[in-house]
């Protein structure tokens, strides 16, 4: 059985958040080097300055993107500035009618919440967003399961794609940021980018 960070990684491998946003991958990574990449440190975040979202939707992203990568031995979704990473997407990368959508989706977030807690998700407790989050987590599970289990012979209509469903857009744009952040990248996987230098002969003691 694979944890829940392993799982992650795999997904991040399997999925991007072109799911909802038209942008080649090549041409993020080249944007987001142009940007000094995304969650690099406190005096990099201090540096960006923020051109679609609010300060109450920054907030939003922030809680949500937490409780999907919750900080533990690792950092999680808000040392890697996932806000700044859906800002740079949404001002720069977006289309006008996608931009206006997602927006849609976070103040869906917020009504939804009012509705049920009369607040706003941030300032709602943490048992109450984890409610929204495992209600929304089990909404997309199962219309999830029933597009995968309709067929197209069975004379059924097709259900609606559980792709268009915000939870499932914010859920891989929130490992998608993650995982290309310096902070998922580098300090989460254990990765880098550039290979270290090349020695054909090493002592084995040193392999």
């Amino acid at each position: 059985m694979i944890d829940r960070r392993e799982a992650l990684t795999r997904l991040a491998a399997a999925t991007t958040a072109a799911s909802f946003v038209s942008w080649d991958a090549d041409e993020l990574l080249a944007g987001l080097r142009e940007h000094g990449g995304h969650g690099r440190a406190a005096s990099r975040r201090s540096a960006y300055r923020f051109q679609t979202l609010s300060a109450h939707q920054r907030a939003t992203i922030a809680e949500m993107a937490e409780m999907i990568i919750p900080t533990t031995d690792t950092p999680g979704a808000k040392a890697a500035a996932i806000d700044e990473f859906a800002d740079i997407i949404l001002t720069e990368w977006s289309s006008e009618t996608e931009k206006t959508a997602w927006l849609a989706g976070l103040a869906a977030v917020d009504a939804e919440a009012e509705g049920a807690f009369g607040s706003t998700f941030v300032a709602a407790t943490a048992p109450q967003r984890m409610a929204l989050m495992l209600k929304w987590d089990a909404e997309l599970t199962a219309a999830r399961t029933l597009r995968r289990t309709w067929r197209s012979d069975s004379g059924a209509p097709a259900p609606p794609d559980h792709r268009q469903l915000f939870f499932h857009q914010f859920r891989s744009f929130t490992v998608s940021g993650y995982y290309s952040s310096e902070a998922g990248y580098t300090r989460e996987r254990k990765a880098s980018i550039i290979p270290g230098i090349y020695k054909p002969c090493m002592p084995v003691a040193e392999l």
